[in-house]
């Protein structure tokens, strides 16, 4: 169900990164013009990138990394062990 659902909202369409890609091109090509015209058309471009980037899926921290962390340290212990030894 959830698959079906996740498919409504954007069309099933999974790779929206050459959207996004002309989408930034288009809104650097409107700064670049400098007049009101390009800042507005770089501002609406801007926009809808955001709005596709909303639709992209989330994307979870693979679990490998998580178990690749460090301990955190208290300040105590991190002095201990990196602190400059006179």
């Amino acid at each position: 169900m959830a698959e079906i659902a996740r498919r409504n909202v954007w069309g099933g369409v999974s790779d929206l990164a050459p959207a996004i890609d002309a989408l930034s091109a288009m809104a650097e090509a409107g700064l670049a013009l400098g007049t009101a015209a390009g800042l507005r058309e770089a501002r609406f471009a801007m926009i809808e990138v955001g709005r596709l980037k909303r639709l992209l899926p989330d994307v979870a921290v693979p679990a490998w990394k998580e178990a690749d962390l460090p301990p955190l340290l208290t300040d105590e212990e991190w002095l201990a062990m990196y602190a400059p030894k006179p």
